[in-house]
C-alpha cells in the first residue's frame, strides 16, 4: 500500500556515536553502535472508504470551515480531546478548498493560504503531490489563487505505521523528505475548480528589496562577470531541450552516468522550468541583448562571491519587475527569466 524510494542514508548521528564508542573503546570493548537510517517516502495509496460516507468522492467534498483544518485535525489527531470520528474525519477524503499555489521541485507544488503567507515559507502548507488528468501544467497554477477538490492524507503518519515492523530490527529507522521536520499533508489527484489568477502574483518592487527581499543587487564589477554567463544560459536553452541538455553536462565531466541522465530527467520533465520557458513566446523572441540584472544572496559586497542568480528580462522592460527573493527568482514566471549559477574551479556554471 505504501510505495517508497528504495534507498537510506546513514544519519550524521550515527558517525557521531561512532566516534564516541572508539574513543572509549579500551573501556567498553563490547560497545554496539546502531545506526539511524531514513527512509524517503513519496506516496500512499488510501484504502477504499465508506462509499456513502463524506468526502467519499470527489463530486461529494468536504468544504473545510478553514484552510488549515484538514491539516490540523491530522497534526494533532492523538489529541484526547479529540472525538475518534473527528480524528480521521478527512484521512483519504476528497476535500474542497481554497489557496495559493507556490513551485515545489520535489512534488507539483505547496497550496498556501494566500500569496502573503506563501513568502514565510514555515506556515502550515498542503503539498500538492499529483494533478488529475486534463488539469493545467504546473506553470500553469503556480503563483496563482486557485479552488481546488483534492483527496488529502498524512503521509507522514502513514509512513510511521509502516516503520514500525521495520523498527523490529532494532535500527533507529526514520522518515526523510518529505516528513524531516515538515509534516506532509498531502494532496493528491487535484481537481482544478477556478484560477482566480490570470498571471502569476508576486511581491515586486525595488522600494521592497530591502524590507523583504532575500537577494541583492550585485556590484558593477561582479554583474559583469555574470552578464555574458546568463546570455549564454538562455542562448543554450533556446536551442532546444536536447541542446540545452548537452551544453549543461558539458559543464560537469566527472558526473557519473546516472548523475546524468537524473540531470537530464529533471531538465526533460514537461513540468520542468526549462520547458515552461521554452513554452512562452516571451523568451523564444527575446533579443539576447535585454537588459541582464544580477543578484547575490548576501548583503555584504566584500563577501566571497561565488553564488548568484542572473535574470534576462522578457518585456519591454523590467523596472520594478525583478524578483526580489532567491525562492521567487529560482523559477520566476514573471516578466523575466533566471538562473541559478555558482563558480566552481574559477569558472561561472549554471
Amino acid at each position: 500500500m505504501l510505495r517508497h524510494l528504495a534507498f537510506a542514508i546513514l544519519a550524521a548521528s550515527f558517525f557521531s556515536a561512532l566516534a564516541h564508542a572508539q574513543e572509549q573503546q579500551q573501556d567498553q570493548r563490547d560497545v554496539f553502535i546502531v545506526g539511524t537510517s531514513r527512509l524517503f517516502f513519496q506516496h500512499y495509496d488510501c484504502p477504499p472508504v465508506d462509499p456513502n460516507g463524506e468526502g467519499a468522492a470527489p463530486e461529494n467534498p468536504i468544504d473545510l470551515e478553514f484552510f488549515s483544518r484538514a491539516w490540523a485535525n491530522s497534526a494533532y489527531a492523538e489529541d484526547a480531546d479529540e472525538p475518534p470520528n473527528e480524528r480521521d474525519r478527512f484521512e483519504c477524503k476528497w476535500i474542497r478548498l481554497d489557496g495559493f499555489v507556490t513551485w515545489d521541485d520535489f512534488y507539483v507544488g505547496r497550496l498556501y493560504e494566500n500569496p502573503l503567507i506563501s513568502y514565510a515559507r514555515d506556515n502550515t502548507f498542503y503539498f500538492v503531490e499529483n494533478l488529475a488528468s486534463g488539469m493545467p501544467a504546473r506553470s500553469g497554477l503556480a503563483q496563482r489563487s486557485v479552488t481546488i477538490v483534492a483527496r488529502f492524507y498524512n503521509l507522514c503518519a502513514a509512513g510511521e505505521r509502516a516503520l514500525e515492523a521495520k523498527r523490529a530490527d532494532g535500527r533507529r529507522w526514520g522518515l526523510g523528505y518529505p516528513c524531516h521536520e515538515i509534516p506532509a499533508m498531502m494532496l493528491s489527484d487535484v481537481r482544478i475548480e477556478k484560477i482566480h489568477d490570470a498571471t502569476p502574483q508576486y511581491i515586486l518592487g525595488e522600494a521592497n528589496r530591502h524590507v523583504m527581499g532575500s537577494l541583492f543587487v550585485a556590484s558593477a564589477d561582479q554583474e559583469a562577470q555574470i552578464k555574458p554567463v546568463v546570455r549564454a544560459w538562455a542562448a543554450s536553452l533556446r536551442k532546444g531541450i536536447k541542446a540545452f541538455t548537452e551544453d549543461y553536462l558539458a559543464q560537469y565531466p566527472s558526473w557519473d552516468k546516472e548523475a546524468r541522465q537524473d540531470e537530464s530527467a529533471v531538465i526533460a520533465n514537461p513540468n520542468s522550468y526549462q520547458a515552461y520557458l521554452l513554452g512562452q513566446r516571451g523568451f523564444t523572441d527575446m533579443r539576447l541583448s535585454s537588459p541582464v540584472k544580477v543578484f547575490r544572496r548576501t548583503e555584504r559586497e566584500d563577501s566571497e562571491f561565488d553564488s548568484a542568480i542572473g535574470c534576462i528580462c522578457l518585456a519591454e522592460t523590467c523596472t520594478d519587475r525583478w524578483p526580489l527573493t532567491d525562492v521567487d527568482a529560482e523559477t520566476f514566471l514573471g516578466d523575466a527569466a533566471c538562473v541559478d549559477l555558482h563558480r566552481w574551479d574559477g569558472a561561472w556554471r549554471w
